[in-house]
């Protein structure tokens, strides 16, 4: 009877083969398949190597004759799986197990590949209950040559349940343990699993503070209690980058602008993973923005993110409207509830100062509204994506509800009568992402978003910025200003490193607005689409992604350049 489990490969090469051999007699392999696997075996051990490869899939009967470069083979009969018996070593209470293996592969061919792949996942159910050490024993096959069957035993040592007891960190020079034990967030005597290795793993990376993380080994001290080794390398923590440039003007009237991005992130300030970031754009002639923020994970060690941002928006003067300023204060409580759901509840102040209009004075309708407008946030979010920069799997639910009130600091006299001093302000916005691996490297994306913004007067600095590499590329970056859009994403990505990819993509969106009496502005309602290529890779400003896009009647001459930093903020 020949052994189980040996490959005709693990036979070495020590002298010269036979250029070529040819064989008679098989009908279960082709002529090609078997002659790849003698290539490379001395000639005196080609009939035994043969034999082992067809013993190796159940025919066990197999008879090879060598005839110089003529290999003969009477394959005989594959033998089928009767029945898989599983023994425990212990009386140690276990699912039933044999019914469900044995269900599986009885009668099928037999097959040392098969017979693998159950002890392989018998092991597998036995570390989702904690035997992290289980064993497994084959017994030799019990083969019945006149039925052609064979009967498998399998003795298993589930071994210790193991309950983690202890934690070493390895690799945090400047991360506090704490932190780290808090994002872990590990009962004691938690039992180990594979599953709860990779949590600890998504974990740590979510926190943004590491590089490498490498899977939890286990350890056993000199008292038989076993620990998790975690071996962590930490990423750089203070990013500083920039790009300028420069817009010509158009004609001889027009002098040009600067245009540029400046970024600053603090992570790890105090080794609690605090983060304090700061960033200026412009982008086009008229509007240039800065953002200050700062974090704080894991307050006082409980499952709670504290963060806090500033944001000023500088609008230049336009023929339909003065200069103005945008400033607002914002503060977020993030509950994190297990390892996918965030629950969050917030703040914010915003306050509009307008620049006067020297030529028609105060209450001129060419100016916006000085206001300042206080508004309340709660919302949620599910995320089981794999990952949040590159997601090859998983989707994304995110939903939240603001609301708030709005104050008119305008002098009385200026105000119509249908503005009153104090109005009311609402918006919901819900998104939508899901991500499904086709065949590796190909990932298809699917990204959909609405916001809603309502009010009994908006103005021109409470609508949505929509178009660009954000929503639906084809389009400039914030093209159009809407109370009210709707936009989906469909890409095809093919993934070239964790972090990048290129794609082909198809957006479309719906937008509207309200009229504006005060400003003479009339509603728009429209449908858009736009379609091109597009690239992920990662810059040494960051996370950077490009679009070449077309949008809703364009011509290839037309299509625009997009580029959008993936920020952290």
């Amino acid at each position: 009877m020949v052994g189980l489990f040996c490959l005709l490969s693990s036979v070495q090469s020590y002298s010269q083969p036979i250029d070529r051999y040819h064989f008679s007699g098989v009908t279960f392999f082709s002529q090609e398949f078997l002659q790849k696997r003698v290539d490379s075996l001395r000639e005196d051990s080609v009939d035994f190597g043969v034999r082992r490869f067809y013993s190796s899939h159940g025919f066990w009967d197999v008879r090879v004759l060598l005839d110089n470069d003529t290999i003969r083979v009477e394959e005989g009969e594959r033998y089928r799986i009767d029945s898989l018996q599983i023994d425990f070593d212990t009386v140690t209470s276990f699912p039933v197990v044999n019914d469900i293996y044995a269900a599986t592969i009885r009668g099928q061919p037999y097959s040392d590949s098969l017979v693998e792949q159950v002890l392989i996942s018998i092991l597998e159910r036995l570390n989702e209950q904690g035997y992290a050490l289980a064993k497994i024993n084959l017994d030799v096959p019990n083969v019945d040559a006149e039925s052609h069957t064979v009967l498998l035993r399998v003795l298993v040592y589930p071994g210790f349940l193991v309950r983690i007891q202890d934690i070493k960190i390895e690799g945090n020079t400047k991360t506090s343990s704490s932190l780290i034990l808090s994002a872990l967030n590990l009962r004691s005597d938690a039992i180990f699993t594979d599953k709860l290795a990779d949590e600890v793993v998504s974990r740590l990376q979510g926190l943004n503070l590491f590089e490498l993380v490498e899977k939890p080994s286990l350890y056993q001290d000199d008292s038989s209690r076993f620990g998790l080794l975690i071996r962590i390398r930490e990423r750089a923590t203070n990013t500083f980058d920039g790009v300028l440039g420069y817009q010509p003007g158009t004609d001889t009237d027009d002098n040009g602008f600067f245009t540029g991005l400046v970024r600053i992130v603090l992570r790890n300030l105090f080794s609690g993973g605090e983060r304090l970031s700061g960033k200026w754009e412009r982008s086009d002639r008229t509007r240039s923005q800065l953002e200050l923020g700062y974090s704080q994970p894991f307050l006082f060690g409980l499952p709670l993110d504290l963060s806090f941002g500033f944001s000023q928006i500088q609008e230049a003067e336009t023929p339909a409207l003065t200069a103005w300023v945008n400033r607002s204060f914002r503060t977020n409580i993030d509950w994190r509830i297990g390892d996918n759901l965030l629950m969050r509840t917030g703040g914010s102040i915003a306050s509009v100062i307008p620049s006067p209009d020297t030529l028609l004075g105060p209450c001129s309708n060419r100016r916006l509204l000085n206001s300042s407008t206080l508004a309340l946030t709660v919302g949620g979010q599910f995320d089981t994506r794999t990952d949040r920069i590159n997601p090859t799997g998983g989707s994304l639910l995110g939903v939240s509800y603001t609301f708030g009130s709005k104050g008119i600091d305008d002098p009385e006299e200026c105000l119509e009568e249908q503005l009153r001093a104090t109005q009311s302000r609402r918006s919901i916005k819900a998104d939508i992402e899901t991500y499904v691996g086709v065949a590796t490297p190909l990932v298809i994306a699917g990204i959909a978003n609405f916001t809603d913004v309502d009010g009994d007067l908006l103005e021109e600095s409470e609508l949505i910025r929509f178009g660009g590499i954000n929503s639906v590329r084809g389009y400039r970056d914030g093209q159009f200003r809407a109370s009210r859009s709707a936009w989906g994403k469909l890409e095809g990505r093919l993934l070239l490193s964790p972090l990048s990819f290129v794609s082909l993509f198809f957006d479309g969106g719906y937008y509207s607005r309200p009229d504006d009496e005060r400003l003479g502005t009339v509603a728009i309602d429209d449908v858009i689409y736009g379609y091109g290529v597009g690239l992920q890779i990662d810059t040494p400003v960051g996370i950077t992604r490009f679009a070449f896009a077309l949008g809703k009647g364009d011509s290839f001459e037309d299509g625009k350049v997009l580029v959008g930093i993936l920020g952290d903020f």
